[in-house]
């Protein structure tokens, strides 16, 4: 949907920090490895939802590129995991947006299939899983109590054009591909 200057509106944020320490739960704290998801964008089945507090029957947005859905953005750099979406109009969008404005959703998180960890550490005499290696990406979600504090929402204004960003993919994806022998 879109605000009265006409631009759509959305939400960005960072749905996973590097380095950086998960609040203690079951036990024991979480830190994600800045290669853990390492190729994700140039996997080939890629379906990542954009969902409201780890309900995938909720789904705000989505990067599906095999069927041409590309509502959501995900990019890496040196902080870690980041995403900008653009929202339907539905009342769940609308809903979505006015818990950010309102300070109810503060935090984001993710659910993932994880290949390889590693239980070595220990911080503040509590023990330390290290996330090195996805298997898989199924959702990046909004939540009010996120496992790791530090991830942002936001609500955004932004520019987004799906047929660029398809394009790009595309050709990102040729660039990745085997040479082929005829």
């Amino acid at each position: 949907f879109s605000t009265g200057s006409g631009a759509p509106k959305g939400i960005k944020g960072y749905f996973c920090k590097f380095n950086t320490y998960s609040i203690l739960r079951y036990g024991f704290r979480t830190i994600i490895d800045p290669g853990f998801f390492d190729g994700l964008l140039s996997q080939q089945d890629l379906d990542v939802e954009c969902a409201y507090t780890h309900d995938t029957n909720l789904i705000l947005a989505r990067l599906c590129p095999e069927r041409k859905i590309n509502t959501l953005e995900l990019s890496f750099d040196s902080k870690g995991g980041s995403f900008k979406a653009i929202l339907p109009d539905t009342q769940r969008a609308h809903d979505c947006i006015a818990d950010i404005e309102h300070g109810n959703i503060t935090g984001c998180s993710f659910g993932v299939l994880v290949a390889e960890e590693d239980w070595s550490g220990v911080v503040d005499d509590m023990p330390v899983r290290r996330l090195l290696k996805y298997e898989r990406l199924d959702h990046i979600c909004l939540t009010p109590k996120p496992l790791f504090p530090d991830t942002e929402a936001s609500v955004n204004r932004f520019s987004f054009d799906p047929e660029e960003k398809e394009k790009e993919f595309y050709l990102s994806m040729l660039k990745h591909r085997a040479p082929q022998t005829m």
